[in-house]
């Protein structure tokens, strides 16, 4: 297991599925490359006590999204917030990024780097189930990627983000 400290976020993360290091040859440093810029959007992330991260596989993301949402099939991401609502477990299914990256035409680890920024956001409260909330979700994934040089997952060209966009954006959220 890896740790990232941080006054505010402390991220483990560790691999069930050792695919994961054969798909992406130096993960843990990629995953701490992907992490920084979280740690760094303070005004994003409610004082949070550990996030922690599994790499996994289909298999176990389907066992617990049946035990915990009912849902008797895999899906690429799950998160689950800590009752107190700071911090919690996310969790990645290796096929599931997989085939989406593939069906994409995306990269498999800029998939995953937006999947677990995707997760991070859900425990720090941010939701999809409305336009409005699905947009605002959408615009901070794609700002917490682009300071990792990652393309923007919701656009078919890569878009680059000016410096001077980034900070009115961040200012706007104060």
């Amino acid at each position: 297991m890896k740790h990232m400290n941080d006054p505010k976020i402390k991220f483990s993360f560790s691999v069930e599925d050792q695919r994961w290091h054969r798909r992406i040859s130096h993960l843990n440093s990629f995953v701490i490359f992907i992490c920084r810029p979280i740690q760094r959007l303070e005004n994003i992330s409610p004082k949070t006590e550990e996030i922690n991260v599994l790499f996994s596989n289909a298999r176990t993301v389907k066992k617990l999204n049946y035990r915990f949402r009912n849902k008797n099939k895999s899906t690429n991401v799950l998160s689950f917030p800590t009752p107190s609502g700071l911090g919690g477990d996310i969790i990645i299914s290796f096929e599931d990024v997989l085939r989406e990256s593939q069906q994409q035409q995306k990269s498999f680890s800029s998939h995953m780097a937006h999947l677990l920024v995707h997760g991070t956001l859900h425990l720090f409260g941010y939701d999809h189930h409305h336009p409005s909330e699905a947009a605002d979700m959408e615009r901070l994934e794609s700002l917490i990627l682009s300071f990792s040089k990652i393309s923007n997952p919701w656009q078919k060209t890569k878009i680059k983000v000016p410096s001077k966009v980034k900070n009115e954006f961040l200012c706007s959220l104060n």
